[in-house]
């Protein structure tokens, strides 16, 4: 009566469309809400079906078409069996609103039911069918209103988890900007070519220029030396990092700094390079101070060994003979002591000079360096004098090593000077270190064992009386 220009049959087709697409309706909103529960695979053969019948009812009589309304009846029994299934699967899956759904599910089935049977004239169950749609609306309408709610929730939820979020990130970030602003080490950032994208204020300290003068500038235009660029970039791409490398920047008013870098590479979200950062602490007054003490140490070494043939010093003898006696002293071990004196030395400068002399007293050291032991200090005592101090040694067996040293330097020709073959022998004193005895007096007992050996006639060791 409303529109009283529209067809019969234009009618008629239209409610026989709107029964075939109800259920893919409802299965799509199934599927929305459940999509693990509702298989792909139903929702295309119930959507096809529709096609199917829609097709034959738009594009045939109203007579053949109402003939496909009861194939289509079978269709949508076997569809409610499947959402039947559906709403188990729901349950057992412990799905958020399962409870209203699968009531919401069993009430539209038995309308549907009581609606086809009705139309089929098997039963007289208009009203129930009216009743059983009614109450299958009812109770979605109450299912979509529960989920609005509780998705009202979640996105309260959320919503409290981003201001926090956001709050935490903006705390990190005045952290991070703390941190970046008052670290005493150049904090910085560069993209591939080594254009400086962030910098840290320290770097007016450390280099001499601000941030504002260093940002948009060239890496190279900072180095001491720019092969040092190459050798940063190659290590980095290696190993993805640069741990403690020692690098020589230049000041803004042209002196070198000496920095300690730690880099590493960054790379963006798909993993690509995109640049390298960093920090760079001065270490000048580190260097400074490893200079000095190595200054120290060098001039320490020169105090300690000859020059010529590179035993030790006087004064590193009795330096050492201090620290053994203490030890001596403590461990109740024993201390010997050999003072030994190249016989003739004269005769060998007389003959071939001193430079010759000079060669036989490093030819000397070396092998009697070779030959004792690494606690053993050997010192060149004065002129062709020499000094052996032995720990943990008594004089029986301190004879026996200068017996050993004595009979190999008088075995062979010690130097080759201008094609001459040099030989000498030696003379020596052994004397025992007795205990609360200060050094100098063993000296004294070895230095008259030695006097007695030239007495004797030379190429001789002998012990100190005792």
């Amino acid at each position: 009566p409303y529109l009283p220009e529209l067809s019969w049959s234009f009618v008629l087709k239209m409610e026989y469309l709107s029964l075939y697409f109800l259920l893919p309706i409802f299965m799509a909103m199934m599927k929305a809400l459940y999509p693990q529960d509702v298989h792909t695979w139903f929702m295309r053969l119930v959507t096809a079906l529709a096609i199917v019948f829609s097709l034959i009812t738009l594009f045939s009589s109203t007579y053949i078409a109402s003939y496909s309304i009861p194939v289509y009846q079978v269709v949508i029994v076997l569809e409610l069996v499947y959402c039947v299934y559906f709403s188990i699967r729901v349950i057992r899956n412990k799905r958020e609103g399962r409870i209203i759904l699968a009531i919401a599910i069993c009430v539209g089935a038995f309308g549907v039911v009581s609606g086809i049977t009705f139309f089929n004239d098997l039963s007289n169950l208009s009203l129930i069918s009216n009743i059983g749609i009614l109450g299958y609306v009812f109770f979605q309408a109450v299912y979509l209103a529960a989920r609005f709610s509780n998705t009202l929730s979640v996105i309260e939820g959320l919503s409290q988890q981003l201001n926090t979020s956001n709050l935490s990130l903006r705390r990190s970030e005045q952290q991070y900007r703390a941190i970046f602003e008052g670290s005493q080490d150049m904090i910085f950032v560069t993209n591939l070519d080594g254009v400086f994208q962030k910098i840290s204020p320290a770097s007016d300290k450390l280099l001499g220029y601000s941030p504002a003068e260093i940002l948009g500038m060239q890496d190279f235009n900072l180095l001491s030396d720019v092969s040092d660029r190459r050798e940063i970039l190659l290590r980095i791409k290696q190993e993805g990092f640069l741990s403690d490398h020692e690098l020589t920047l230049r000041h803004k008013d042209g002196h070198d700094v000496r920095v300690l870098v730690n880099a590493f590479v960054r790379k963006s979200d798909e993993a690509a390079l995109e640049g390298i950062q960093g920090i760079m602490h001065d270490i000048s007054d580190k260097i400074q101070a490893r200079q000095q003490r190595q200054r120290a140490e060098r001039l320490e070494y020169i105090a300690s060994v000859d020059p010529l043939t590179e035993a030790y010093t006087r004064r590193y003898f009795y330096e050492a003979s201090e620290r053994e006696i203490a030890r001596a002293g403590r461990t109740k071990m024993l201390l010997s002591l050999v003072i030994l004196d190249i016989d003739y030395f004269k005769k060998v400068n007389d003959r071939f000079g001193h430079m010759a002399g000079d060669k036989v007293l490093v030819a000397l050291t070396k092998l009697f360096k070779s030959n004792l032991r690494a606690m053993d200090v050997f010192s060149r005592f004065g002129g062709e004098e020499f000094i052996i101090l032995m720990p943990q040694t008594s004089i029986d067996i301190a004879y026996q090593k200068t017996e050993q040293l004595r009979e190999l330097l008088a075995a062979k020709s010690l130097v080759v000077y201008e094609g001459q073959d040099i030989s000498i022998t030696m003379s020596a004193g052994i004397a025992a270190w007795q205990p609360s005895e200060e050094i100098d007096m063993t000296i004294v007992a070895a230095d008259k064992a030695l006097y007695r050996a030239k007495q004797l006639g030379r190429n001789r060791s002998q012990l100190a009386a005792s």
